[in-house]
């Protein structure tokens, strides 16, 4: 005798039943994610409208001279290149140089300072007011972009390690700092959080 399969044994009504069930497991499994991206899109507008409502509020936070005139950074930046350097080397320094030093000085101008990148130290004229701002990359590592991608997990971070001076115009050295920074999402954010961390650092001592 051959036995008869679950199916088989299934009654039409069980059928559809069975079929009802399955759609409607499926329709509310659906109305679940739709909820959830909603409340994803809405969150990214709502942080959206509050960076933008915050951005464009933002006061001048630096500090000023006694007369109100803002005080004025003179930014001298090293990429740290050396001659044992490889030409890929070279082209890692200046491709995070270039980036850091127009950052550097977007961001202490939209602080409320009046800086400016010198090319050399002897554009800077010591005034009342006026500081110099030595900037040097002593390591940088870009880690693997391919492990970034493929691992996650902080696997292939890079890292960025910086040394900076704030000088006044008596030659005095107010700040002498090391500072360094990593990420595992590339070196953008190693080099805005180091901009961020100076700017900071100056408006703590002036």
């Amino acid at each position: 005798m051959v036995s008869k399969t679950n199916s088989q044994l299934l009654t039409p009504i069980d059928v559809m039943a069975q079929d009802w069930a399955t759609r409607t497991i499926l329709y509310f499994n659906r109305k679940i994610e739709r909820e959830k991206i909603m409340k994803r899109s809405c969150m990214a507008a709502l942080l959206m409208a509050c960076m933008l409502v915050f951005g464009c509020n933002q006061k001048t936070t630096a500090p000023t001279m006694a007369d109100g005139s803002k005080n004025m950074i003179m930014v001298l930046f090293d990429r740290g290149i050396e001659d044992s350097f490889t030409p890929k080397q070279v082209e890692w320094r200046n491709e995070v140089g270039t980036f850091m030093e127009a950052d550097l000085v977007n961001r202490l101008n939209r602080t409320g300072y009046s800086a400016r990148l010198i090319q050399a130290r002897s554009e800077y004229t010591p005034a009342k007011g006026v500081y110099l701002l030595p900037v040097k990359i002593t390591s940088y590592n870009p880690g693997s972009q391919a492990a970034r991608y493929l691992v996650g997990f902080g696997a292939g971070a890079c890292g960025l390690d910086i040394h900076y001076e704030l000088i006044d115009d008596s030659n005095t050295v107010l700040i002498s700092m090391d500072d360094g920074a990593g990420s595992s999402r590339g070196w953008r954010p190693c080099v805005q959080k180091l901009d961020n961390n100076i700017v900071a650092a100056i408006g703590y001592k002036l």
